[in-house]
């Protein structure tokens, strides 16, 4: 995610604020194959986003 302004979420975060114009949010787990490969397609055709990290798990 780097590259990319970032976020981490967890059980008992406050919600996240909203999206900057001209961007969209990603929502993902840190080392989601699925996710990684959704940002480098987003990063390669120009588009600009905000990542926000979920952990699913509840831990810190």
């Amino acid at each position: 995610m780097s590259g990319a302004s970032a976020r981490s979420l967890g059980k008992g975060s406050a919600p996240p604020g909203p999206v900057p114009e001209g961007q969209i949010r990603v929502y993902s787990m840190r080392f989601c194959p699925f996710a990684q490969r959704t940002l480098m397609v987003l990063k390669a055709k120009g588009i600009r986003r905000f990542c926000t990290s979920e952990n699913f798990f509840g831990g810190q």
